[in-house]
């Protein structure tokens, strides 16, 4: 995978940061890019000083990184989207497993949170190594995510978060959306638990679809999960 001339490892990482923490600035024909992250970021630093991006040189500041970049890759970046509309480019979508786990982490590090919440051995063969958060506005990017998700091995839910309100200390009622929630889980195994697991009567037909290699990649009130033809 490439974008905009950028080598595969660096493009996938910075896509990652793009996507969850950048925006695109358009001032006459200028397109300056910032990153924003105020917390402290080693692997955001380091990126940023990697000599592999040529002519373009990134500046440190309180509130993140900023670049000013060619226009054909502000370009590029402007379609991506802002945060209703943010999306993935097609390049990210169809590249391979290592370029999509360098995106993912990227994300993750800029907008996800980690935590280590899993049985190391639950008794059947599941070795669970992480749970981790992320959330976006973006209905588009929120599936492109979970099928993200699964072209790196990983498995992944998602769900609503719906509006509420906040209320400042002056006393000003704030009004957040609707935030999709999605959970990444990185295991070699899943399973369905018995406890989940009832019989329910039912009369009339049932459809299956048929694929040629029997195997359906399904989704399901935001889970999902491999299922084989009937």
């Amino acid at each position: 995978m490439t974008f905009c001339g950028l080598p595969e490892d660096l493009a996938a990482s910075f896509l990652g940061w793009y996507v969850s923490e950048g925006s695109t600035e358009v001032i006459g024909n200028s397109h300056r890019v910032s990153i924003t992250q105020s917390k402290d970021s080693p692997s955001l630093d380091e990126m940023m000083v990697d000599q592999r991006w040529g002519l373009i040189k990134w500046r440190k500041n309180k509130r993140g990184w900023r670049a000013t970049v060619p226009p054909s890759m502000g370009r590029r970046l402007v379609g991506l989207g802002k945060a209703w509309t943010k999306r993935c480019p097609e390049e990210l979508m169809n590249a391979g497993m290592d370029a999509v786990r360098i995106f993912l982490d990227a994300y993750i590090d800029g907008d996800g949170h980690r935590r280590d919440r899993g049985k190391f051995y639950n008794g059947i063969g599941r070795k669970t190594r992480s749970e981790i958060t992320a959330a976006t506005v973006s209905t588009m990017l929120k599936d492109q995510l979970q099928e993200l998700c699964l072209k790196a091995g990983w498995s992944s839910a998602a769900r609503v978060q719906k509006a509420r309100m906040s209320y400042m200390a002056d006393g000003r009622a704030i009004s957040s959306p609707d935030i999709h929630v999605i959970t990444f889980k990185r295991h070699g195994r899943g399973e369905i638990c018995s406890e989940h697991v009832s019989r329910v009567p039912y009369s009339g037909k049932v459809y299956c679809l048929t694929v040629p290699y029997h195997t359906l990649y399904v989704r399901r009130n935001g889970r999902t999960c491999w299922n084989g033809n009937s």
